[in-house]
């Protein structure tokens, strides 16, 4: 599992957007859907700001690599397309996302 968070995003805004490709959830597991922010999230000192803006995701063991990379893909054009406004927030690209997903 792997967890991003992107300060000034509306992670809720992304799944909804991506929702019907992509299977992933914004906040933390435990408090997947709520508005808040959850005691996992407020525990690892994460301000309301970056908070929101976290996304869940996982592979499993039959996740191909193809998918991870179409995942990322889908991911950086929606994160950077939504935090366009904040020219001081970029995700990268695709790349970028591919390798850090393959890191974990």
């Amino acid at each position: 599992t792997l967890s991003i968070s992107v300060k000034g995003l509306n992670a809720s805004a992304v799944v909804s957007e991506l929702g019907g490709e992509l299977a992933f959830s914004a906040g933390s597991a435990c408090h997947a859907g709520a508005t808040t922010l959850s005691a996992v999230l407020r525990s690892m000192n994460m301000d309301e700001e970056w908070g929101k803006g976290t996304l869940r995701l996982s592979c499993g063991r039959h996740t191909t690599p193809r998918e991870v990379d179409k995942a990322a893909e889908l991911l950086t054009a929606c994160i950077n397309r939504r935090i366009i406004r904040h020219p001081y927030i970029h995700l990268g690209t695709s790349k970028d996302l591919k390798r850090r997903l393959n890191d974990v």
